[in-house]
């Protein structure tokens, strides 16, 4: 997981660089965000019993984890829309996780 949030935090810094391949920086933050939601995943299984991931949750998760990371390869030209795609997956991954919280508070 930590490594995952390194390496995110590395391809945004070379976004300033004008010689790194786009392509590549948005596989690569890209492929690292999956990295860092796959163990976020993985490390559910010490959550309490009610807090861990069923598979509707995951399947949500992985659909807009996918669609997210397609959305930061498809705008790899531009570091704004980049971190627009980057930005609002983990805003509606964060929204996710919050609407499960609260879904199991009300239980």
């Amino acid at each position: 997981m930590i490594i995952g949030l390194l390496s995110i935090t590395a391809g945004i810094i070379y976004m300033a660089d004008e010689e790194v391949s786009r392509l590549f920086l948005s596989c690569f933050v890209a492929s690292n965000l999956i990295v860092f939601y796959l163990c976020l995943w993985l490390y559910s299984f010490y959550n309490r019993r009610h807090l861990r991931f069923n598979g509707r949750d995951l399947r949500a998760m992985a659909i807009v984890l996918l669609l997210g990371s397609l959305g930061i390869i498809l705008c790899h030209e531009n570091n704004l829309s980049l971190m627009s795609a980057f930005a609002l997956t983990n805003v509606v991954e964060f929204g996710l996780l919050e609407w499960k919280l609260q879904r199991k508070k009300a239980l």
